[in-house]
C-alpha cells in the first residue's frame, strides 16, 4: 500500500494546551515578610494580570504555584480542574503575620533551585501544579526588599542552560520553553527616587511605600542582562512599583507575545 502523501499537521505550540499539549505553569518566588500584608491584594491582582497576558497571547495557563524566595517554603498553588485553593491574598496575609523581623541572608536564587529540583513532590492541599508536566514554564520573581547577597556570590548561570536541567520537567526541555519575570525594587539604593516614582504610578497602593526598600546591591539587573545575552527575551526586568500599580501591563503583554512567537518557531 502506498504511503499517504497527506501533509502532517505541525505539533502544537508548547504551552498552548492544544492537541494534547499540557499547557503552561507559572512558578512564583516571592519574598514574604511582615510588610507583605500591605500589598497582598495587589500581588494577587498582579499575578492575575500576568496570567491574563499569557492567555491573551495564546498560552493555556494550567497552574500557578507560589513559594518563598528566601526559604524552602511552599505557600500556595492552583491548578485548572483541581481543588480550588483559598484566595492568595488571604494566604499571604496569614504568612506575613507569622514572619519575624529578621532580614533574609540567603542567595536570591537558592530557593528557586531547590524548588525546581523537587517540583514533582509539590502537592498542596490536593493541588499538584506540576503534574501533569507543563510544556512551558514562566518563573516570576518578586522582591520588595533589598537583595541580601551580591549577584556574583550566587549561582545563576544554570538557569540559562539549554536544555533546561534546573527543573526536571521532561527530557529535552528547551530553554525557550522558559521565561523569567524579575519584578523588584530599584537597585541603585536611592529610596527618595523610588518613593517619587512609586507615587507617580497610577493606582499604586500608597500603603506599599512603608514596606518597599531599594537595593544597594544589584542583582536582578545584571542577572536579566546575563540571561538576555544567552537568549533574547529570556528575562524581563520590571520595576515593582509599576507592577503593583497599573504601569506594567505593556511589559506583560510584550513578554507573552514575544515568547509565544518564539515557541511557534519550535514546531
Amino acid at each position: 500500500m502506498a504511503e499517504s502523501t497527506m501533509p502532517r499537521s505541525p505539533p502544537p505550540v508548547p504551552g498552548s494546551g492544544k492537541d494534547g499539549d499540557n499547557g503552561t505553569a507559572v512558578l512564583v518566588m516571592l519574598r514574604v515578610d511582615q510588610g507583605t500584608v500591605n500589598i497582598a491584594t495587589n500581588l494577587q491582582s498582579l499575578l492575575k494580570q500576568i496570567s491574563d497576558a499569557l492567555k491573551g497571547a495564546g498560552f493555556a495557563v494550567k497552574s500557578v504555584a507560589v513559594a518563598e524566595m528566601y526559604a524552602i517554603e511552599r505557600i500556595w498553588a492552583s491548578r485548572v480542574g483541581q481543588k480550588s485553593p483559598p484566595a492568595l491574598a488571604n494566604v499571604l496575609r496569614a504568612v506575613s503575620a507569622s514572619r519575624g523581623a529578621a532580614a533574609p541572608t540567603a542567595c536570591t536564587t537558592a530557593a528557586l533551585g531547590s524548588q525546581g529540583a523537587s517540583v514533582w513532590s509539590w502537592n498542596q492541599d490536593e493541588v499538584t501544579p506540576f503534574l501533569p508536566t507543563p510544556a512551558a514554564i514562566l518563573v516570576v520573581l518578586i522582591d520588595p526588599g533589598a537583595r541580601p547577597t551580591p549577584f556574583g556570590n550566587c549561582a545563576t548561570s544554570n538557569f540559562s542552560a539549554d536544555p533546561v536541567y534546573w527543573i526536571p520537567l521532561q527530557r529535552g526541555f528547551h530553554l525557550r520553553q522558559t521565561r523569567f519575570l524579575m519584578i523588584a525594587t530599584p537597585e541603585n539604593g536611592d529610596a527618595a527616587a523610588m518613593r517619587s516614582h512609586c507615587l507617580a504610578v497610577p493606582n499604586f497602593p500608597t500603603a506599599g511605600l512603608d514596606v518597599l526598600a531599594p537595593s544597594s546591591q544589584p542583582f536582578f539587573d545584571p542577572w536579566s542582562a546575563q540571561m538576555n545575552g544567552t537568549q533574547e527575551g529570556l528575562a524581563t526586568r520590571v520595576d515593582l512599583c509599576d507592577a503593583l500599580g497599573s504601569g506594567a501591563a505593556p511589559a506583560w503583554n510584550a513578554m507573552a507575545k514575544q515568547w509565544y512567537q518564539t515557541l511557534e518557531k519550535m514546531r
